[in-house]
Order: C-alpha cells, then sequence, then structure tokens
C-alpha cells in the first residue's frame, strides 16, 4: 500500500518530499494554478483491522483561504490512482 500512494502520488503530479515507509507517513506537494498557489498533502497509513491498512490523506493550502475545490480534487485523483495501481496485476 505503501508503494501504490508514493506511484500515485508522482502520476498524480504531485512531489514527493518525504516518505517513511516504518512510520507510515509521506509528504508531498503539488505546484500552483489558477485556483491556487499549491497545497500540501499529507498521507498517513496504518494497521487498520487484523489484515487491513487504514489510509488517509489530508489537503491543505500552502497559502490563502478558499480553496475552490482543489484539496478535493488532490485527494480524489490520489485515491483514483492507487485504485489503478492496486488493480493492475503487473503492479
Amino acid at each position: 500500500m505503501f508503494n501504490a500512494a508514493c506511484w500515485a502520488a508522482v502520476e498524480s503530479g504531485m512531489t514527493l518530499h518525504h516518505a517513511d515507509r516504518v512510520a507510515g507517513v509521506i509528504s508531498l506537494t503539488t505546484s500552483g494554478s489558477f485556483a491556487s498557489w499549491g497545497e500540501r498533502v499529507g498521507v498517513r497509513l496504518g494497521q487498520g483491522a487484523p489484515g487491513c491498512v487504514q489510509v488517509s490523506a489530508r489537503s491543505e493550502l500552502k497559502f490563502g483561504l478558499v480553496d475552490w475545490g482543489t484539496n478535493a480534487k488532490n485527494l480524489d485523483r490520489l485515491f483514483r490512482q492507487m485504485d489503478a495501481f492496486l488493480g493492475s496485476p503487473a503492479q
């Protein structure tokens, strides 16, 4: 799951700044666009129920008060890419 999250971030156009497999923490950023100055994205992976991995992600503005939907789009894109990675038999 950790590999899927890292791969998905890069495929989503995010920049990977820090990835700690042991702690289950990934730090990412997005570049600016017409809607924002960019966002910071954090992903945390941990043990859920036995045999399950819990993945949580948060996207927040680097600067500004209104995200114009970019945070939700970042997380949607990240999780769609993770689904693609995990659904691919070649991975």
